[in-house]
C-alpha cells in the first residue's frame, strides 16, 4: 500500500474547488471558486467559498454530495502552521 503525504489530502486556503452540495430534491448546488476559511453554522462546520463574481458562500459540510480539486495553492514556507480546533 502507498501512503500518500498529509499535505495531498488537505483542503487548503486559497486552492480552488469545484463543491456540488444538497440543494433540491433532484437538483445539486454547484459552487465554484476559493476556498478562504473555515467557520460554524450552528454546530455544524462550514466551507467558505469565494467565488468568481466576489460573492462569499457558506457550505455546511454535512451538505457536500462531492469536491472536486480544480488547482491547489502552493504553500509558501513563512506559512503559520494551523492552529488544531476541536469543532463539535
Amino acid at each position: 500500500m502507498v501512503k500518500k503525504n498529509d499535505d495531498e489530502l488537505r483542503l487548503t486556503i486559497g486552492s480552488t474547488y469545484n463543491i456540488k452540495s444538497i440543494y433540491a430534491r433532484d437538483t445539486p448546488l454547484e459552487t465554484e471558486g476559493k476556498f478562504i476559511a473555515y467557520t460554524m453554522v450552528g454546530q455544524d462546520l462550514g466551507f467558505v467559498i469565494e467565488m468568481k463574481d466576489g460573492k462569499k458562500r457558506v457550505i455546511p459540510s454535512h451538505m457536500i454530495m462531492s469536491l472536486d480539486i480544480i488547482r491547489t495553492a502552493e504553500k509558501d514556507e513563512e506559512d503559520v502552521e494551523e492552529k488544531a480546533g476541536y469543532y463539535g
